[in-house]
């Protein structure tokens, strides 16, 4: 009887631990007492192999299925101009993803940000949720829309970047078909046109298409959303979170690699002028718009890649956005060690002339980045 009492708390406390696991095995409890101590042995071995096969199943173990990484740049920088001479060091950005694979069909993935300057320590950059059918894809929850590419060879954000990304929660889907790729998304929002509710009333589309070979990079897309407002940059302009009347917005970009060299060209819009009293241009109502053109050429030096690049970007009728008129960039990017990157690059911008309500000045930044990877 010791026996069997014994082997009968072993067996509880395996059948105990497999239920999580599988739960089809909880029906073995019922019928533990009646059996004798060769079967309940036997019984004992079954469950210890596939509680064994579960907890060792490479689909299932957890190391396979979650992947975290992340990013960190210091930069060190000087600024000469008019009223605008000083120098930093900064922690500039610290990223710290983590990303699950829940099953053949859900991933998951989570993105922790911290930006030096900017008002919170920590955030939550995305938080999403996504779903995967062959060509068929959906998004759900925190997240980068698909609206502008924002490709760049340099350390600063390109103008681009600064008018037009937009981070919010929202749903997507996508398709994709040899080389075409395709988003459409919903999302409320922000900002609230005047005399309209709040709601999910913001949309969003993208089209595409990409080609990729050892010796060449074709991108092309032309992305449109029905309230460029809702950008970042935009969105943080309105401080009262709401306008006359909304705006779209419509972004297009190239980008093409042959063997070193890589040109990126984009271009984003508002597709019409807004409101004077949102925002203006020499007492009218503004359109603003800006672009990003950039040269770029990569090489082996000592083993490891360096990239130099050049480029221009403007900015029209974006006075009030705070943006420069033009902005001339040269800079360069080495691949030092395994992900460790060393950049730098020399930035001079200028600010609309006096006429069109600006400063006419023209700022030189040159700029340091060493930045880590994992």
């Amino acid at each position: 009887m010791r026996k069997t009492y014994k082997t009968l708390a072993t067996i509880s406390s395996l059948i105990l631990l497999a239920m999580p696991v599988n739960a089809v095995l909880a029906e073995d409890i019922e019928h533990v007492a009646l059996l004798s101590d060769d079967v309940l042995e036997s019984r004992i071995r079954r469950l210890e192999s596939q509680l064994s096969d579960k907890i060792h199943n490479s689909d299932d173990a957890l190391t396979d299925r979650i992947v975290f990484s992340g990013l960190l740049e210091v930069e060190a920088f000087q600024t000469d101009g008019p009223g605008a001479n000083f120098s930093d060091i900064n922690l500039a950005t610290v990223e710290f993803a983590i990303g699950a694979k829940i099953n053949q069909h859900v991933d998951a993935r989570i993105l922790l940000l911290h930006e030096e300057g900017e008002p919170q320590d920590i955030v939550v950059d995305e938080g999403v949720i996504d779903l995967h059918f062959d060509s068929v894809r959906f998004s759900a929850g925190r997240q980068y829309l698909p609206f502008g590419h924002f490709d760049s060879h340099f350390i600063s954000d390109p103008l681009t970047l600064e008018m037009a990304e937009t981070n919010d929660t929202a749903i997507t889907a996508g398709y994709d078909l040899a080389g075409f790729y395709t988003a459409a998304y919903i999302f409320n929002g922000d900002i609230v046109e005047a005399g309209e509710t709040d709601g999910i009333k913001q949309y969003g589309v993208q089209l595409g298409y990409a080609l990729e070979s050892e010796s060449m990079t074709v991108d092309l897309g032309i992305d449109y959303i029905n309230n460029l407002s809702e950008s970042d940059g935009l969105s943080d302009y309105f401080t009262a979170s709401a306008v006359q009347e909304n705006v779209a917005g419509l972004a297009l970009h190239a980008l093409f690699r042959v063997g070193g060299w890589n040109v990126i060209a984009e271009y984003i819009t508002a597709t019409e002028s807004y409101d004077v009293n949102d925002i203006s241009f020499k007492g009218e109502g503004a359109q603003p718009s800006t672009y990003n053109l950039e040269l770029g050429y990569s090489f082996i030096v000592a083993g490891k890649e360096l990239t130099l690049a050049g480029g221009i970007q403007g900015a029209d009728e974006s006075l009030d956005l705070g943006a420069p008129e033009q902005r001339y960039m040269v800079g360069a990017n080495w691949a030092v060690y395994k992900q460790t990157y060393l950049a730098v690059e020399y930035l001079q911008s200028e600010d609309y002339g006096v006429s069109d309500g600006g400063t006419g000045d023209t700022r030189n930044t040159l700029t340091f980045q060493l930045a880590v990877e994992f």
